[in-house]
């Protein structure tokens, strides 16, 4: 295995098994909490446990060691993987003394990281709790159907949408520490922001998902009928996920130095593609490859130059469209059509990406140089 392979392998792995454990912890937290409030009144009315006695408990429990013990599995194993690759690679990586990176280009010197942050806290919140209330919303709308279909055998007053949401708000309040605790990861490792808007799309299609299942089960019109709230759950994603992007690029745009040196991720799109580099304080990414091998689909891999094998980058003006493979034996390819580009080389490797204009080239080379250089 090459060693750009390696780091994609890596890479990737790191983060399904963050993602695995970040969601089984989770839940293993909360079985443990109702076993806690099967046995324990007190604590059991504090979070709406519903089952109580001792089976319950046990229930809760073998829930805990079902979903918990995977989670703490997968994020030690996350922290090993982590250990052994700072231990091999070494921190900080130096640029290597034959680097022949330039910075030509003069940066503003931007609106300060405290500005940026007073901006991007807000709209991450919204970001991650707005698919938490818009779920609330729809299991507020399947309550009210299900009591309006079920009317003439069960003996129940009509409540309104008030009234029943913020009953369902007092008895789901659990549900919030998925986003709770995702933000605060992003939070602390808050370098690494470029994969935000992402984690917003997961954590908004999977509230919002089974919110419209219990929604459609309970309508007793059909499916047409469930379009508005199909529309609305959607309408929901989007925003989540708009909000995500918008956080993120408030804390990447405009490129200036209180970025650069401050070690904030810095994510290029590249035109009219998937792909996108990633500029990190100690590393560059080439990720959403989205690459295939024959007939069967893999997964997404990334490829990773560190500084200590950097060794030149510069703007090219390309003649003629060319494609490449940053993985060897993969079909999907990376597009350069004739235009500028930013030739990266290192010791085993090299990228060539395109970019939109001569001055975003120019951009690309300036952050990398710089943070090579610190």
């Amino acid at each position: 295995m090459t060693p750009a392979r390696k780091n994609a392998a890596d890479d990737t792995g790191i983060v399904g098994m963050l993602v695995v454990g970040i969601l089984c912890a989770t839940a293993g937290l909360l079985s443990l909490t109702a076993a806690v409030g099967a046995a324990v009144p007190a604590v059991g009315a504090a979070v709406n446990v519903e089952s109580t006695g001792v089976g319950a408990m046990f229930g809760y429990l073998f829930a805990a060691c079902f979903f918990g013990l995977p989670g703490l599995v997968a994020l030690a194993g996350v922290r090993r993987t982590r250990r052994r690759a700072r231990a091999a690679a070494g921190e900080p990586h130096p640029v290597p003394a034959s680097f022949a990176g330039t910075s030509s280009m003069p940066l503003p010197d931007g609106p300060g990281l405290p500005l940026r942050w007073a901006v991007a806290v807000p709209l991450m919140l919204l970001a991650a709790f707005g698919p938490w209330m818009g779920a609330l919303v729809l299991g507020t709308w399947s309550d009210l159907a299900f009591h309006d279909l079920f009317s003439s055998y069960v003996d129940r007053p009509r409540t309104s949408f008030g009234a029943e949401f913020r009953e369902n708000l007092a008895t789901s309040w659990q549900q919030a520490l998925l986003p709770a605790l995702v933000t605060a990861g992003f939070l602390v490792r808050r370098h690494r922001m470029a994969s935000w808007p992402a984690a917003c799309l997961a954590m908004a299609m999977v509230m919002i998902f089974f919110g419209l299942l219990t929604r459609i089960a309970f309508d007793a019109d059909g499916l047409a009928e469930a379009l508005p709230d199909i529309a609305f759950g959607v309408a929901v994603i989007w925003s989540s996920h708009a909000l995500g992007g918008l956080a993120e690029h408030v804390l990447s745009r405009p490129i200036a130095t209180d970025v650069v040196a401050s070690g904030m991720e810095i994510a290029f799109r590249l035109p009219r593609q998937r792909a996108r580099l990633r500029v990190q304080d100690n590393r560059l990414v080439l990720d959403r490859i989205g690459t295939r091998r024959r007939h069967r689909r893999t997964s997404t891999p990334r490829v990773v130059i560190p500084w200590s094998a950097l060794t030149d980058v510069r703007v090219e003006e390309q003649r003629t469209d060319v494609s490449w493979a940053p993985v060897e034996g993969r079909t999907r390819l990376v597009e350069v059509p004739a235009g500028p580009a930013v030739r990266i080389e290192a010791t085993n490797q090299t990228w060539l990406l395109p970019a939109a204009s001569e001055r975003v080239a120019q951009t690309i080379v300036t952050v990398i140089t710089i943070r090579a250089r610190e």
